[in-house]
């Protein structure tokens, strides 16, 4: 029986508003978290199923794949966990609105624009999906969530991942038995709704891909277009044998509303029995449905900005390499755009104009690179600041202010370089490959060491070398972590080398280097440290606990994704708790993007700094950057450099992709 629930009663953090449904597993009830007074939607399953070992497996599977998807198409999942009764919930996103079963069930018909706009959101979430591999299998218009946006088009949620196939589980969780969905789904079971299943997942095939949610996808569309789906409904046995064998009727011949004639081919190929013979991803879906209502293809538009000599503003006079600065953006080809500008003290005069530069320009884009450019043109303290932030963003709009950087004469300033270089060089970026050999020339043991690393990931891989194999013997462990790990992830020494310098560096060593090791030696598929993780998760020492938690759960291990949940829950130390949810947002979890988010907020600017990096480096997936800006803004003028050079990089990652996401 689902436990005795009602309006009032608390289920965590969450409390209890009404009752939205009911279905044969379990009750969804709509509440609101009390901290934060948002809306949910909390999922119950019912207690008799909860003692299920493959239901509470499925269930869970559910829960994991949509944060592991994180798409803004799809219903997001905030919580997981089980009631005092030992009943699972778990809290996704609310949405008010309809069902697509019930809009197309009522008049007006699905216009064109509106059909294509739906249609070709659920394909997107559907491809999100299937680049995980993940496939729905229960794909209906009971499962599509309409939320109305007058005057807009509506917004678009696909829900109910419940019987979802994971492909390649063991590359997705770094798991090494057989006990995930792919031996749920085992031949023989039959999961989801025969009314609009594909062929091949009735026959129990273990090869059942995407193309089997794109199937669904377009039965549902005849569904719209015909007024029922293309063998009927009713008897499940006759539906499956037609699936198999029937031809499908052109839905011209069934039209309930006049539409294009070239949608009869587009449906029948979508349709057809064998995978091989539809469109082969989302992507193919949506151009081929678009041209087949007569629409034309997606485009996205780009501005070009044609660098003209944009005068440099006047940066604070000092004696070393800064004369840091930023070009205004010049309006050209009625687009907008910026181009950045960074001119030494020493330049040589009548430098040459900057290439063409394909930006978007966007106010925040601006007002977050001059701050940048502030705090670069600082003392020893603020530069290295933000060149930290930058490598912690990963940004590659910020690349040249690391190659400049290479020719400070500070060793604190190249090191800093030289980590950010870590996470932004590519073989093709020839400029910072020079600066990286200046560098290598005139920089001390140590520090050539970190520069050398960079060099590694920029394809300078002899000189990297001379410096790297040497300081293998070096005498400072932390000297040899940082050559074994630079070494090891190029594939230049054995794992055992790598392995000793982990177990030889000392506590002092800094977090992300330690972490850096450890996901070097986890890529590299050493069975025996992946068991070492684990074990360590269960150790008395902070650093190493965190790291390996962090380490298992950007693997989508399942212990390390518990561990850093009980982190965020739990850690005593804000610190650990905004890594750990640094992580897990990476991995798609909603709640702890919220975190990030109201870490903003804490008295402390270090927290502020680490979040603030945090969701920079986020900005390519999450759906609602506007509300993220704007809390990150305040942060330009804070009195802590390291809280402004954080949130300067973080909007430098963020502000494009707020522009992009209004363009039409």
């Amino acid at each position: 029986m689902t436990p005795e629930l009602s309006n009032g009663q608390r289920i965590g953090k969450y409390l209890l508003t009404e009752k939205l449904g009911e279905g044969g597993m379990g009750v969804v009830f709509g509440g609101v978290h009390e901290g934060l007074g948002r809306p949910v939607a909390i999922k119950v399953l019912r207690g008799e199923f909860s003692r299920n070992e493959m239901v509470v497996t499925r269930f869970q599977k559910e829960a994991e794949a949509v944060s592991r998807i994180g798409h803004s198409n799809i219903v997001a999942i905030y919580d997981f966990g089980r009631m005092e009764d030992g009943s699972l919930f778990y809290v996704m996103e609310r949405i008010r609105g309809e069902t697509l079963r019930q809009r197309f069930s009522r008049p007006p018909f699905l216009q064109p624009e509106e059909a294509v706009h739906i249609f070709a959101h659920v394909a997107r979430a559907l491809g999100a999906a299937h680049a995980l591999g993940i496939v729905h299998r229960d794909l209906k218009p009971e499962n599509v969530l309409l939320e109305p946006r007058d005057p807009d088009l509506p917004l678009v949620k696909v829900l109910d991942f419940g019987v979802a196939k994971v492909r390649d589980e063991d590359a997705l969780l770094g798991g090494s038995g057989s006990a995930g969905p792919a031996a749920l789904t085992r031949a023989g079971s039959l999961l989801g709704t025969p009314t609009y299943m594909a062929p091949e997942q009735i026959s129990a095939s273990q090869n059942v891909d995407g193309r089997a949610d794109l199937y669904a996808l377009a039965a549902m569309l005849y569904e719209v277009l015909t007024g029922e789906p293309p063998f009927g409904m009713g008897d499940m046995r006759r539906l499956l044998i037609a699936h198999l064998q029937e031809a499908v009727v052109p839905p011209s011949q069934r039209a309930r509303f006049p539409f294009p004639p070239s949608l009869d081919p587009f449906l029948l190929r979508a349709l057809a029995k064998d995978p091989a013979g539809r469109p082969p991803d989302a992507n193919a879906f949506i151009a081929e449905m678009r041209q087949a209502w007569g629409l034309p293809p997606e485009m996205r538009a780009t501005s070009v900005v044609m660098a003209a000599a944009p005068a440099p503003p006047t940066l604070p006079k000092r004696k070393p390499w800064w004369a840091i600065g930023l070009g205004l953006g010049l309006l050209c080809l009625g687009g907008a755009g910026i181009v950045a500008w960074r001119m030494r003290a020493t330049a040589t005069p009548n430098q040459p104009p900057s290439p063409p530069v394909v930006e978007d320009r966007h106010p925040l884009l601006i007002t977050a690179q001059q701050a940048l450019a502030d705090l670069l043109a600082g003392d020893v303290q603020q530069r290295r600041m933000a060149l930290e932030a930058i490598g912690e963003v990963a940004d590659r709009r910020s690349l040249e202010y690391v190659v400049e950087a290479f020719a400070d004469n500070s060793p604190a300033i190249r090191r800093a370089a030289a980590g950010a270089a870590i996470q932004l060089a590519r073989p093709e970026d020839q400029q910072l490959r020079t600066a990286l050999g200046q560098a290598l020339r005139d920089s001390s043991a140590a520090v050539a060491v970190d520069v050398a690393a960079a060099m590694l990931r920029a394809g300078g891989k002899e000189e990297a070398e001379q410096i790297l194999l040497p300081a293998l013997k070096a005498n400072s462990p932390g000297v040899r972590l940082r050559a074994s790990t630079a070494l090891a992830e190029a594939g230049k020494i054995p794992t055992a080398i790598l392995r000793q310098a982990i177990e030889e560096a000392p506590a002092s060593t800094p977090r992300a280097q330690l972490w850096a090791a450890y996901v070097s030696l986890y890529r590299l598929n050493d069975a025996a440290f992946r068991a070492e993780l684990e074990a360590a998760l269960a150790g008395n020492n902070p650093v190493v606990k965190l790291a390996a938690a962090q380490t298992l759960a950007l693997a989508r291990n399942p212990k390390g994704l518990l561990a850093l949940t009980a982190l965020l829950r739990d850690a005593s130390d804000p610190v650990d708790r905004v890594d750990a949810a640094a992580v897990l947002a990476k991995v798609g979890d909603v709640g702890a993007v919220e975190t990030l988010e109201a870490a903003l907020a804490s008295d402390r600017p270090e927290i502020r700094a680490r979040a603030a990096q945090s969701l920079g480096r986020l900005a390519e997936s999450l759906p609602d950057l506007e509300p993220i800006a704007a809390k990150l803004k305040p942060l330009l003028a804070a009195a802590a450099p390291q809280e402004r050079a954080a949130a300067a990089a973080a909007l430098v990652s963020i502000a494009p992709h707020l522009s992009a996401r209004r363009t039409p």
